[in-house]
Parts: structure tokens; C-alpha cells; sequence
């Protein structure tokens, strides 16, 4: 009997026992019912019997008084209720004894299901160790799983340039925003002593947001020309990531705004203007590499249906 075989008998002796075990339930069911049952007809026969005495002792009084008369048909009446009340009883019993008896034999049975299940998990395990060894030494398979880490991989790189222009594009809101707050400042009529802490605030929180833009665009740009090295070696379409890339590389290289008042209000128009166009570009970015994040997805996917029926096969 080879491996599978053996498997298939387990199977079929564990679901033998699983319908001894169900019909197991079912006698102790039946019995609980009958037990009730049996209750009641004991309290019935205590209660027949003592009608039955009562009777009998009436009768026995008349026979010795001069002024009553023995009822000789009601006492036989009372006799054979009782009687038949004791055989309904006894019934009951004996049929409680031979759904136990039955229980009893199944369950012995049953001790062996522990053992089989035992036995079946162990066959398992023996024939997953086999289909891993068997995928372990198939090329196809080998070939399947390295696409897969590579397309985990691609996804995960993508997922770092949509995440760093999706933080850039939050970094110019809140720059535009401290923006429109000193051009407030400026423009406002009612100036008191606390105006000047509160541009300097503001500009200092440009200058971070700032920082922060540059730190990623110098991070995009190695991350970008990674996946079109990628795309040519797979012979996929190349993306134009330049388009995106040379307004950012202009922004680090010619942009400096610095917490300095007077250089703000000089370049203050053309900075701002500079900071929306830039927007643009990267909300174009965000949304190329989710594009080609979707379609690697559906690659990963592709791949790991073909892994699961090559396994299947084996």
C-alpha cells in the first residue's frame, strides 16, 4: 500500500468511527429520554402501589365490620394498574440496559479514533515532506518562487517612491500654508511685538519641510533609475521617470529658502509658484508608480496561482 492509499484508508476508518461516534450520541440521547421516562414510571408505581394497599385494607376492614362492604372489583382494578404500571416500568429498564450495553460496546471502539488521527497526521506530515522535497528539486518550481521574490521586491521599491512623493506633496502643503501665514502677517495692519517671533516661526518650519523634501528627492532619484534597470532587463516598458525627476533635481539645486526674511520677500511669489508646479510633478509620480504597483500585483499573483497548481500537480 503506497503513501496515499494508506492516507485514504485512514480517512475512511476515522469516518467509520465518526458515524460510530454520531450514533453513540444518538444512544445516549435516547437514553437521557427514557431515563426521564423511567422516573416517572417509578413515581407511577410507588404510586399504584400505595393506591393498591390502600384499597386492599379497605377491603380488609369491611370483611371485619359489620357496616362496610369489600369492593372485590375495585381492588383487582387497583391490582392490575399497579401491575401494568411495574411492566411499563420494567420495559423501560431493559431498555435502558440495552442502549447502555450498546453504548458501551461503540465506545471501545472509539478508543481507536485518537490513535487513528495520530496515525493520519502523521502520514501527512510525511507526504508534505515529500511534495517539499519534490518542489524543492523541480526547476520549474524554483524558477516560479525566485519571480516571485523579485516582483516583492519591485513592489516593495515602488511602494517607497509613491511614499516619498506622497510625503513630498505633503511637505509643500504645509510650506504653502506657512507661506500664505507670513504673507497674513505682512499684509495685516495691526502689528505688535510678538509679529516678528511669529514669521521667524514660520520660516524655521519651512526650512525643516524643506530639508525634508530635498532628503527624499535624493532618495527618489537612485530608487527610480533601480526599477527602469529592471524594467530593460525584463524587456517591460521603461518609464519616463525623468519628466519627474529634472524638476526636482532644479528645485535642490537652484531652490534655497531660508529662514531669512528678506530673501522671502524678494523670491515670495516665485517661490510659491515653484512649490505648486512641483506638486504636480509628484502627484503625477505617485500616481505612475501606483499604476505599475497595481500591475506587478497582478504579475505576484499570476505567479502564485501557477506555484499553487504546479504543487497541486506534484
Amino acid at each position: 500500500m503506497d503513501l496515499e492509499q494508506e492516507i485514504d484508508a485512514t480517512k475512511r476508518q476515522l469516518n467509520e468511527l465518526n458515524r460510530v461516534q454520531s450514533h453513540v450520541d444518538s444512544l445516549d440521547h435516547k437514553r437521557k429520554k427514557l431515563e426521564k421516562l423511567q422516573l416517572k414510571l417509578q413515581e407511577k408505581v410507588e404510586k399504584e402501589f400505595e393506591e393498591y394497599k390502600d384499597e386492599k385494607q379497605r377491603n380488609e376492614q369491611a370483611i371485619r365490620s359489620l357496616f362496610l362492604l369489600p369492593d372485590d372489583e375495585k381492588l383487582e382494578k387497583e391490582k392490575q394498574e399497579y401491575f401494568e404500571a411495574v411492566l411499563d416500568l420494567r420495559k423501560v429498564d431493559k431498555e435502558i440496559e440495552l442502549i447502555q450495553f450498546e453504548s458501551n460496546v461503540l465506545t471501545e471502539k472509539l478508543v481507536q479514533k485518537e490513535e487513528l488521527m495520530r496515525k493520519l497526521m502523521d502520514l501527512v506530515k510525511v507526504r508534505a515532506a515529500q511534495k517539499v522535497k519534490a518542489l524543492r528539486e523541480n526547476q520549474t518550481y524554483e524558477a516560479l518562487e525566485q519571480d516571485e521574490e523579485m516582483q516583492k521586491g519591485i513592489i516593495y521599491l515602488l511602494e517607497g517612491i509613491r511614499t516619498k512623493g506622497q510625503e513630498n506633496m505633503v511637505r509643500i502643503d504645509e510650506t504653502l500654508a506657512a507661506l500664505h501665514q507670513i504673507e497674513l502677517y505682512g499684509l495685516t495692519k495691526k502689528k505688535d511685538r510678538y509679529m516678528p517671533e511669529r514669521i521667524l516661526r514660520e520660516l524655521e518650519r519651512i526650512e525643516n519641510h524643506l530639508a525634508h523634501i530635498q532628503v527624499n528627492f535624493s532618495k527618489l532619484e537612485p530608487e527610480c533609475f533601480a526599477y527602469n534597470t529592471f524594467a530593460k532587463e525584463n524587456k517591460t516598458s521603461v518609464p519616463d521617470w525623468e519628466k519627474y525627476l529634472a524638476p526636482m533635481r532644479n528645485f535642490s539645486e537652484d531652490f534655497q529658502l531660508k529662514a531669512d526674511l528678506q530673501l522671502l520677500k524678494k523670491g515670495f511669489l516665485q517661490s510659491r509658484k515653484w512649490l505648486i508646479k512641483l506638486k504636480l510633478h509628484l502627484d503625477k509620480l505617485t500616481k505612475e508608480s501606483s499604476f505599475l504597483i497595481e500591475e506587478h500585483q497582478q504579475v505576484k499573483k499570476t505567479i502564485e496561482r501557477d506555484k499553487a497548481a504546479l504543487a497541486e500537480s506534484l
